[in-house]
């Protein structure tokens, strides 16, 4: 127990660390991040029984990490005047809405038939229930990560559909970046699919299901 209460105190004294170094803007601005987003994950992997090997336990730390990060998105959605902040932050997340709007459209039929004039990362009418549908599904993301690190076989069933979409939701990125867009705005949405995959297949090495 007090291993662990210093693997703790160490991770809010690195977190405390990379606030000031932000504060600072400390450059580049991605490694602050990428290390923020390791230290949080393995924050979480604290909570784990230390019976999981430690590469399973951060991957799911990691899984825990995203489902909270959508959970936010969401809930800052149903808020008052929350919507804006929200759309900003799709804008660094892989949001489903292109795939919907260009799946709507007939994408796969017709790419010139396309008004890319309404396919955004996030809808401008019935966000209430955009949010909503991402508070249910990022909350099950969570518990079925939370069921990975008892060895549920659901848990990793529930994460291999959600990373499924993610990668079909990259494509839509991909597809409208050669389209409209530009690749540049499908480097992240690339990035965020592969760690999704890595730590899914992470997290899964060795799990008896």
């Amino acid at each position: 127990m007090m291993q662990r209460l210093l693997k703790a105190l160490a991770t809010l004294v690195v977190l405390v660390v990379l606030f000031f170094l932000d504060s600072k803007h400390f450059k580049p601005r991605a490694l602050l991040v990428v290390l923020f987003i390791l230290t949080v994950s393995y924050g979480i992997s604290l909570f784990f029984s230390t019976d999981l090997p430690a590469h399973r336990r951060w991957s799911i730390g990691y899984l825990v990490f995203v489902g909270i990060t959508y959970l936010i998105a969401g809930i800052l959605g149903l808020l008052p005047h929350g919507g804006l902040v929200e759309s900003m932050l799709w804008n660094g997340l892989i949001s489903p809405y292109p795939l919907f709007t260009l799946s709507e459209q007939g994408l796969f039929r017709q790419a010139r038939s396309i008004d890319w004039g309404t396919v955004y990362v996030f809808p401008f009418k019935g966000s209430q229930l955009f949010s909503g549908a991402i508070v249910v599904l990022s909350s099950a993301s969570i518990l079925a990560a939370i069921a990975m690190s008892k060895g549920k076989r659901i848990g990793y069933n529930v994460w291999l559909i959600l990373v499924g979409a993610s990668i079909l939701g990259t494509l839509a990125y991909v597809v409208a970046g050669f389209l409209n867009w530009g690749l540049q705005e499908a480097i992240l949405p690339l990035c965020w699919a592969a760690s999704y995959v890595a730590a899914y297949v992470m997290a899964r090495k060795g799990a008896e299901v």
